[in-house]
């Protein structure tokens, strides 16, 4: 019995000592590397209010063996087409950049451009002006027009600092879309579509808009 004591004793002093010499397990990252816009699973874009649609824009949604997508298409007139946007108020300060997974068909694919709309004055609303649309309080900020002139998926980067400021003055002029001190961060996505032509059709595909680090 003595024995056993011993041998019982040796054995906890040792699994003591190697809980005191590993490494303190480390803690999880709570910051995530990833701000997902969209990924289109739902499957009711078209439908849904989640995403609002305007001018000759159409969507429609459609899935394969990877996973769920939509289809946008749409006739120009005057070159444009239309646009969709969704609504976000997250905080997307430390994303430096813009991924957007799309699907193209060459020429006929069309033009896209990206509008962001940040908070500047603590509000879950965007006042717009009447006869332009921009914000009047807000910072707005669009990507140059990028030609879908591919066949087949491609995901293109938009780094964050090549956004230009379409408002100068209503905001403060930065990019600091931040939820801290009552702020709502990144307000608005939008996807602003043109055509090749000036009455010309656009159709192509999205299956994943995101920022990252």
């Amino acid at each position: 019995m003595k024995k056993f004591f011993i041998i019982l004793l040796v054995l906890l002093f040792s699994a003591s000592l190697l809980q005191a010499g590993s490494e303190p397990p480390k803690k999880e990252s709570t910051k995530q590397n990833v701000l997902l816009i969209d990924d289109f699973s739902s499957g009711d874009t078209a439908t849904s209010d989640k995403w609002w649609k305007f001018d000759n824009i159409k969507v429609a949604d459609k899935s394969d063996e990877k996973g769920s997508y939509i289809i946008v298409s749409g006739q120009a007139s005057d070159w444009y087409v239309g646009g969709m946007g969704t609504y976000v108020a997250k905080d997307a300060v430390d994303y430096s950049q813009i991924k957007i997974t799309i699907y193209g068909k060459a020429e006929s694919s069309g033009k896209l451009k990206i509008e962001l709309v940040e908070d500047d004055i603590g509000s879950p609303d965007v006042d717009q002006d009447q006869k332009t649309f921009l914000p009047t309080k807000d910072d707005k900020f669009t990507s140059k027009e990028i030609p879908i002139d591919w066949s087949g998926w491609k995901t293109i980067t938009i780094p964050v600092s090549e956004l230009k400021l379409m408002n100068p003055g209503a905001g403060d002029g930065k990019w600091n879309p931040s939820t801290k001190n009552g702020h709502y961060g990144l307000l608005q996505f939008q996807i602003i579509v043109v055509a090749n032509s000036a009455k010309g059709n656009v159709n192509f595909g999205i299956r994943e808009i995101k920022l990252t680090q």
